[in-house]
């Protein structure tokens, strides 16, 4: 198993003892009756025998030759070799195992030859068109991504499961790399758009069947005589809610087709627990990291329950939108 074989080469040897000992006898018969038919021949010319008699040796020697030519076809067949070039799979038989006709013996795969078979929904079909391009991630590889293309498209439907047949072809250079039976997850592309204004799928948000997002707006004025103010978190603005209409979309992003600008900042964390017009703090990771490096466990947990306050509401939210 594992081995590279080429078409033609021998694989395994059967024992052919008892088979040449048939084939030695088929000879002997074919020699005896051809001399029974060579006789017969002259002694229809001579008259010495009926035409049926010699029709009888005739037919006799042509059993002859056919059963030669089978025994001949099962020596053949004790030799077990590749009917194609490619790799050891599975070998399914040993050295001394008494198998018969029929008996799987090797499993062998052409790596050259590797094809993705998909079943997409019936109401899919008129989105499939051949060559059409697929973006294909095999889990056995680390989730390595390959392209392949339709190379084919049953015209039938499955009647049980509503399903099409549908086969996907590999560039000759990912064939390599390629794994018999892996898993893979699919991504058919169904339309490809230029310059197309794109959001993680996650930052767009949907109530009664209209989609939005919120986007960082302008702040609010800041009161210098606000006992309560603290400069040092002065928010950097507010949430602004904007409608936006949708288009494209694949695992991870969404098209906008409408409502938003490409400079316009939109919250992508955090955007679950924001109202229109709390204020919004952009940072970082590192840098509420680097606020609270001089600070232990205890010091940290009693700061924030300082800062939740009488508005746990809104300082939850904050510290959400720091995340």
């Amino acid at each position: 198993e594992g081995d590279t074989v080429e078409q033609g080469e021998i694989l395994a040897q059967l024992d052919k003892q008892e088979a040449e000992a048939n084939l030695n006898q088929a000879e002997v018969q074919v020699r005896q009756q051809k001399a029974d038919y060579e006789r017969a021949k002259q002694a229809l010319r001579a008259g010495l025998i009926s035409p049926a008699d010699y029709d009888a040796a005739k037919y006799a020697y042509e059993q002859g030759i056919a059963s030669l030519e089978l025994q001949k076809v099962q020596i053949d067949n004790l030799t077990i070799t590749s009917p194609i070039s490619g790799i050891v799979e599975t070998r399914m038989i040993q050295k001394g195992q008494l198998i018969s006709s029929g008996t799987p013996a090797y499993k062998i795969v052409d790596p050259d030859t590797y094809k993705l078979v998909i079943n997409p929904p019936e109401r899919d079909r008129s989105k499939l068109r051949l060559g059409q391009k697929a973006l294909v991630t095999i889990d056995a590889l680390q989730g390595k991504q390959f392209e392949a293309e339709v190379s084919r498209i049953n015209p039938t439907i499955d009647p049980l499961t509503g399903t099409l047949k549908v086969m996907l072809s590999f560039e000759e250079a990912a064939v390599e790399q390629l794994l018999e039976a892996a898993l893979a997850r699919i991504q058919l592309i169904v339309e490809t758009r230029e310059n197309a204004l794109l959001l993680p799928k996650d930052a767009v948000m949907e109530e009664n069947t209209r989609k939005y997002v919120y986007v960082l707006g302008p702040m609010k004025e800041f009161d210098e005589d606000d006992e309560h103010a603290e400069p040092s978190i002065q928010p950097d603005g507010t949430a602004k809610r904007v409608d936006v209409t949708t288009g494209l979309e694949n695992s991870e992003f969404i098209e906008i087709l409408d409502g938003l600008d490409d400079d316009q900042q939109v919250v992508t964390l955090g955007q679950y627990n924001l109202k229109d017009g709390a204020e919004i703090h952009v940072t970082t990771a590192e840098a509420e990291v680097a606020k609270n490096v001089d600070m232990d466990a205890d010091e940290a947990i009693a700061k924030a329950r300082a800062k939740r306050g009488d508005d746990g509401g809104a300082d939850r939210r904050r510290m959400r939108d720091r995340m």
